[in-house]
């Protein structure tokens, strides 16, 4: 069971002189807000004489809160969803040649990874919301089937044990989303998957779902991606 408490959709964060104070003493906005997930996961471990102790506290690492905090760590009881919407998506988040200096609401993937690292060793419950394709522009077949393997395979290996890929829904699978979420599943099922397996799964999929159309598909996305 779990709960989710989080800012809103915004930046519009509270700017008085005690929430500056605690940006100075933790480094991020994420700090008050762990702060306050703590609280909620101490309250519950006595609140109805501990009816709730076990309940998650969910929170989402978003926008201004995605740095990860100093001078605190979390409750056992804190899920951090971390939401991966500032990558760039041709890379793996993991690549140091990703360089994207000066692009708005971008950062380069190595600085991404450096939070979620740090996140990965103050919190227990560590939780992946991956914004896999283009909010501005939904017919972008948004090709980063090369970066889904060696993604994933870092997410596992940082201990996140829970995933929420973003899919289009504003148009009729323009982004390939049955084979992505296919993939994912696969990559999520087996931890220790090679690179020809995960290929492999690609193929068959290709084969089964587009039928005659697969070499097609294939073609596009390896244009697209190229």
């Amino acid at each position: 069971l779990a709960v989710h408490v989080s800012q809103d959709d915004n930046d519009r964060y509270c700017k008085c002189d005690a929430c500056q104070a605690d940006l100075e003493y933790y480094g991020s906005l994420s700090g008050a807000m762990i702060e306050l997930m703590n609280y909620i996961c101490e309250d519950l471990e006595t609140y109805n004489g501990g009816a709730y102790k076990d309940v998650l506290v969910v929170t989402f690492a978003y926008q201004y809160t995605l740095d990860a905090p100093d001078n605190i760590v979390c409750h056992d009881n804190v899920m951090i969803e971390f939401a991966i919407i500032d990558t760039c998506h041709q890379h793996p988040v993991t690549a140091a040649e990703c360089k994207l200096e000066g692009q708005p609401y971008v950062r380069e993937n190595q600085g991404v990874k450096a939070q979620m690292d740090k996140w990965a060793t103050i919190c227990k419950q560590f939780y992946i919301w991956d914004y896999g394709h283009a909010l501005k522009y939904y017919y972008c077949a948004t090709p980063n089937f090369d970066v889904l393997f060696d993604n994933y395979k870092y997410y596992n290996s940082i201990g996140a044990w829970g995933y929420s890929y973003q899919c289009n829904d504003r148009t009729a699978s323009a982004e390939f989303g049955e084979m992505r979420n296919y993939l994912i599943a696969k990559l999520t099922e087996d931890a220790d998957m090679t690179k020809e397996e995960y290929d492999q799964h690609m193929e068959e999929f290709g084969k089964a779902f587009y039928g005659a159309a697969w070499e097609t598909v294939k073609a596009y996305l390896r244009f697209c991606n190229d």
